[in-house]
């Protein structure tokens, strides 16, 4: 779950830095070079395929634990049940929703990168 929220920080943390990135551009900032337009976009794109397995990863090991629970009792508890059960169902959602979030910039900050590098390498 750490690994999940460290991702998700540093997913928020490249949107926001590429959000300034275009608002600077769109009040006259000098043109950047073209390898500037495209930074961060690589990392949006593994986040939004490492992110749900992440979550998965999180589910398995979480019913890991709950089946162990189950082992040892003979007769378990079902809160200690439900609640094994509730965790690991937690880092799936986690992981979906941090790979939903990269997916939206990853699309919105490529689709700015590729209209800025069409516009750049139109000859007059």
């Amino acid at each position: 779950m750490w690994v999940l929220l460290a991702l998700s920080l540093w997913t928020l943390a490249v949107a926001i830095e590429r959000a300034l990135f275009w608002w600077g551009l769109s009040r006259g900032a000098p043109t950047p070079p073209l390898s500037h337009v495209r930074r961060g976009l690589r990392g949006f794109e593994v986040t939004v395929t490492g992110a749900p397995l992440l979550g998965i990863l999180g589910t398995v090991s979480g019913m890991m634990q709950t089946l162990g629970v189950l082992g040892e009792q003979a007769a378990p508890d079902p809160l200690s049940i439900s609640g094994g059960v509730s965790k690991a169902l937690l880092t799936t959602a986690a992981g979906l929703i941090v790979s939903l979030l990269a997916l939206v910039a990853d699309h919105i900050f490529g689709g700015l990168a590729e209209d800025f590098e069409e516009r750049e390498t139109e000859t007059p």
